[in-house]
């Protein structure tokens, strides 16, 4: 089993990207008090700085992000990089249609969670796609 497979295996660190502020501190307390270590960025150039600074294991991200880089954008971008690639990738947005669900499986997303979403959902979330990834 490779290392970064068996790191998946064991969700520890969590990159939020949450432009709201309040939605971000609720899912870094709610993922804390299930043991996650989280890092929170509000928009997607900061992901992609907090991704190139340090390990994370799952990307928990709002697709709808205030500067030129969307949660889809930054999908694509980590999808593209062979470093990042494999990183599971769950999107938690308020966009909810069927077209928003395709898209954010186009631009790599493994998961896709609606808000308001609750610890139980996340949970579920976190535990099915480390589960896809450990298939890998």
């Amino acid at each position: 089993m490779s290392r970064a497979v068996a790191r998946r295996q064991s969700v520890q660190r969590v990159l939020v990207v949450e432009d709201d502020a309040d939605a971000g501190t609720l899912l870094r307390m709610l993922l804390e008090s299930q043991g996650y270590q989280v890092v929170l960025a509000r928009n997607g150039g900061a992901a992609l700085a907090s991704l190139r600074e340090q390990d994370v294991d799952l990307v928990l991200c709002d697709l709808g992000l205030p500067d030129n880089l969307s949660g889809y954008d930054l999908a694509r971008i980590i999808r593209d990089d062979p470093r990042l690639r494999d990183l599971p990738l769950v999107a938690l947005t308020g966009y909810d249609r069927p077209c928003d669900r395709q898209r954010s499986e186009a631009a790599g997303f493994d998961a896709h969670l609606a808000k308001p979403v609750g610890s139980e959902g996340i949970r579920q979330a976190l535990g099915a796609v480390r589960g896809a990834t450990a298939e890998h």
